[in-house]
Formats: structure tokens, sequence, C-alpha cells
């Protein structure tokens, strides 16, 4: 009898071959002569060796399987040459289970190729409707020598610069990026160069509960808020064992502090010479003078300042004056962002430190922050 090949009856219907079927019906044909049914061999293709259904592949443990020892090519190809977006050259589907799984011992598990500049490798949803820790992705490492994910950009040019890793939503009270852990170390992110991290939005870019560390440089462009500026350096008496803090000196406005010291001369007078910037970044001008050495009842400020300098008098001859002149900044960038120095909060009822207000952590700014959010989104943080 002729074997026919392969024909489907419908995209709807289940796909079984005809020429599967034929074997598999004189396959225990002969079995039931010899009182079993006899399991189809295992499948051993070679590089380029057709695979027909229900002749080569193998049944155990893991269901239907196909091996091979072909190190050139794929062991088992699926394409779609159609043109359109819609279709398909493989789909997986698993019910309430995986609908694959793909591990490998040797190199790579899986490679993704994307050929078209305006196509992505992979595109994953998640297309559940509940509200669920679930995500489109779940990247685990079983290894604490290996890293979960890895991104790399690269074919970057002048023109038109690779994005490493871009991870965003559309949704305004959505947070882009969310990760836990309890490892010091668990995240990392490394770049060559240029910037490691971007983020950006209309509110709030980067939010963090818990403590901070730059070991570098830090350049802010805007205004920085913290409850307490200190300085920490080590300790010039003990370095090896101790650190040295001072709390930084706050204002309600933005001020700049110049001081020093001149010498009077045998009239008792002196001038102070000032940057020759003072004047553009500086008005509502402040002065305090003291002598040194001898008391000056009659110290005076005689001129103010005028073309970056102000003069004094009054001292004893030849004495020293220690001076200190406060400005307010009046450059572009303070004139128009003027501090605001009782403003009311935008998380009514948040504590930025509650416990020394007796109120619990959960009156948090960040802990309202995140319950507004789930109540918005729906979302848990």
């Amino acid at each position: 009898m002729p074997v026919e090949r392969n024909d489907f009856q419908g995209s709807g219907e289940r796909r079984t071959s005809r020429r599967g079927l034929v074997t598999g019906v004189a396959a225990a044909a002969g079995g039931a002569a010899l009182g079993a049914v006899a399991l189809p061999a295992a499948a051993s293709a070679s590089a380029g060796q057709a695979v027909i259904q229900g002749t080569t592949n193998f049944v155990g443990a893991v269901g239907t399987g196909l091996s091979s020892t072909t190190t050139t090519s794929s062991t088992l190809e699926v394409s779609n040459t159609a043109s359109g977006s819609n279709g398909r050259a493989l789909t997986c589907t698993g019910g309430s289970v995986l609908g694959a799984a793909i591990s490998s011992g040797g190199t790579h598990a899986m490679l993704v190729t994307a050929s078209n500049s305006n196509a992505y490798a992979a595109i994953l949803t998640a297309s559940t409707s509940t509200t669920g820790n679930g995500g489109a992705l779940l990247v685990q490492s079983n290894s604490s020598h290996n890293t979960a994910l890895r991104v790399i950009g690269s074919g970057a040019t002048s023109a038109n610069l690779a994005a490493p890793f871009s991870i965003g939503v559309d949704v305004a009270a959505d947070y882009p990026v969310n990760m836990t852990g309890t490892r010091s170390d668990f995240y990392t992110l490394t770049t060559v160069g240029g910037k490691g991290l971007y983020a950006r939005s209309g509110t709030v870019a980067i939010t963090t509960d818990g403590n901070g560390q730059f070991n570098g440089n830090v350049d802010i462009t805007g205004t920085l808020t913290n409850p307490m500026a200190t300085m920490t350096i080590d300790h010039p008496a003990d370095p090896a064992n101790k650190t040295l803090n001072h709390a930084l000196v706050a204002s309600p406005e933005a001020k700049t502090v110049y001081d020093g010291v001149v010498t009077a001369d045998a009239d008792g007078n002196a001038t102070v010479r000032l940057p020759a910037y003072f004047g553009l970044l500086n008005g509502d001008f402040r002065y305090q003078l003291t002598a040194i050495g001898a008391a000056a009842p009659n110290l005076h400020v005689a001129t103010e300042i005028a073309g970056n300098a102000f003069t004094v008098a009054g001292a004893p001859a030849n004495t020293k004056v220690s001076w200190q002149v406060t400005g307010i900044r009046k450059d572009p960038y303070a004139r128009d962002n003027p501090v605001t120095v009782e403003k009311p909060k935008p998380t009514s009822g948040s504590f930025l430190f509650p416990s020394g207000y007796g109120q619990p952590p959960s009156a948090s700014t960040s802990a309202v922050e995140r319950q507004q959010h789930t109540r918005t989104t729906g979302q848990r943080l």
C-alpha cells in the first residue's frame, strides 16, 4: 500500500500524520500477534534527515522526544515563510502548566535572533487580567556564580545609540522597575562607558526604600532635599579606626558665605576684595567685622560692596580684621527655583520620620505612597 504524505484536515483539528498512523497500526498488529504492542523506536535524526511523526520519536518520562548528535545544524527546525505579522513558526501551549521548558547542559539554552531592525527578538506577554505576583518575565539564577540577567547593547554609533536595557510602562502611577532582594550585593548594574542607569519620569524617576551609596561623584541638576546633610571623612586623629562627622549649615535662603582676614593700614582703613563673579552671583549682603589683638569700638564698614569690593575703617593701626560677608544667590537658576520654606505634603498624614512622632512604620511617606499606588492601580509593591 502506498504511504500517503502528511495531510491535515483544518487548523481547528488535531494534526495527525497518516504515515505515522499507518506505521502505528502495522506495529500494533505485529505486536498483537506476539501478545504485546511494541513502542516506536527512539529517534536518531542525522543532519537533514526528515522526522516522520509516530515512527522515529521515542516515548518516555518526558513524553515524546527527539534526539540528535548533529553539531552543525539544528535537531529540529520549524519555519514559516509566509508574509505578515500574525504567522507563527511554532506555538507551544501548556494550559495550566509550562508551555515550553528549554535547557542545555552545554553553552546557551536558547538563542533568539531578530534580523529585522524594527523587530524584537522576543516578545513576552502576561495576558492575565487578575492581580497577582506574576509577570511577563521571570529570570532566575540557581547558581551563586552566575548572573540571573545580563543585558549587553552592541553596535552603537553616534547616529544611532543602542539602548542595552529599557524598561517602562505607560501608566503614570506605575513603578517601571520593582526589584526585591535580601542580599546586599544582589543586584549589580555595570557599564564600561556612558550612563549605567538612566531613569526618566514626570514625577519621581527613582524611589528607594533603604540606604544608598555612591562610590564616585554625584551630579544633581535640581534641588537636593534631605533631613540632615552631613560631611563624613576619615578622622584626622585616628583615620584607620574612626570617622569625623559634621552637619552642614542650613538656611531658609540660598545663602552664600565668604570670609577672610585683612590688615588695616596706619589710618585704620582696609579694602576687602571679593571674587570677580561675586556681584553677578549674590545680592542682599550682610557684614561681620572683628578686630584681632585689640579692641576696636569704632570698627565699621565704611563703604558697602561695589565693584566686588568694600572698605572697613576705625580699626587700630596695622590691626588684623576678620571679616565675613553673606549674600543671597540671584543667578538664573536660584531666581527661577526659589526655596519654598513651608509647603503641604503631597501625601497627607504621612511622616518622613514617623518614629520621632510616635507613629508606626506604615505611616512613613514611602509606605503611604505604596498604599496609594495599590489603591490606584491594583498592583501591590
